[in-house]
């Protein structure tokens, strides 16, 4: 079954769960995951990480797949009673500073969903999706960002009065993640699990008052 197919069904199944006041049942947030982890494990064991697109694509070459690449790892956060499983695949470490889970960050971003083309490939075209960029305070998230971002470092940012602001070798990396911990996207809340790709251009130095 096609990954787009498994994400369709899982979909439908969970929007069948949730339904109003009239009888039916409200799917819990761990029913809700559950049903999501089925489809992420599935994918995870049958896509690799492409480099020139820098996305995730079926296998078709015997190429490893990202359950067994020492890129990936699982990060975890438990909220409404939900002990929640997301993964972040490390592109790029970066090479300055990580930030701890109180610093603010500015983060670059592109999501992509669990979609794929007629060959069956996770489409890596991003003519349609715009970057985006955000500063948070990490001490404020209660998201997979939090758990994932000091996994990485920034970079170097370049300022001049004659161009832009630029950044270079900031930590790079790509994050699938349940619903139950995706941020808003436009302040919209995300109801499927997502893949965002991302680039960790800075990091604020906040103090730690707990310590």
């Amino acid at each position: 079954m096609k990954f787009k197919n498994i994400f369709l069904v899982l979909f439908v199944v969970i929007m069948a769960s949730c339904q109003d006041d009239d009888g039916v049942d409200i799917a819990s947030p761990q029913e809700v995951f559950d049903l999501e982890k089925v489809g992420i494990d599935t994918f995870i064991n049958r896509v690799y990480y492409d480099e020139s697109s820098k996305i995730f694509k079926e296998i078709d070459e015997g190429q490893t797949s990202i359950k067994d690449d020492p890129n990936l790892s699982e990060v975890f956060l438990t909220t409404n009673g939900v002990a929640y499983t997301a993964y972040v695949y490390q592109i790029f470490e970066g090479k300055n500073t990580a930030p701890d889970s109180n610093d603010i960050v500015n983060v670059d971003f592109q999501l992509f969903s669990f979609s794929f083309n007629e060959e069956g490939e996770l489409s890596a075209d991003t003519t349609n999706l715009n970057e985006n960029q955000f500063f948070r305070n990490l001490g404020t998230e209660v998201n997979v960002f939090r758990e994932a971002l000091p996994l990485f470092k920034s970079g170097d940012v370049f300022e001049s009065e004659l161009a832009p602001r630029t950044y270079q070798d900031s930590g790079e990396g790509l994050l699938i993640i349940p619903s139950g911990i995706a941020p808003q996207i436009n302040g919209d809340t995300v109801l499927i699990p997502i893949i965002i790709r991302f680039k960790l251009r800075s990091v604020t130095l906040v103090a730690n008052t707990n310590l």
